[in-house]
């Protein structure tokens, strides 16, 4: 009986690990851990927000809009490059740290001499 009783405990605790998973790893169902890149882009020394600036990291594009502000989905949490481009402005690079969820950022553009 002390035997039975083992055997099912032990199918008991089987059956849950087994639903639990990989063993403590995100399962299929789970949504990706992901960053998003959001914020606006302004004239160095100034307030003037910049529409139409072309803004790139980890492969990921969009531009600013008419109010100089942007967003970037689907960016992995890590130590990243954003390059920002625009006509009559110097490219500007910044170095970044990206953690899951929202990351805002205000970045200054200087003027191409």
């Amino acid at each position: 009986m002390k035997r039975l009783r083992s055997i099912l405990i032990l199918a008991l605790l089987l059956a849950a690990c087994a639903a639990c998973g990989n063993g403590g790893g995100s399962s299929p169902t789970e949504p990706e851990q992901q960053a998003i890149l959001l914020g606006t882009v302004h004239e160095s020394g100034k307030t003037t927000l910049i529409p139409g600036v072309a803004i790139e990291a980890q492969g990921g594009r969009t531009t600013t809009d008419a109010g100089g502000a942007f967003t970037l989905r689907g960016l992995r949490p890590a130590q990243t490059t954003v390059t920002l481009t625009k006509d009559g402005y110097r490219e500007t690079k910044i170095g970044v740290n990206l953690v899951t969820g929202e990351n805002r950022f205000s970045i200054a553009m200087s003027h191409a001499p």
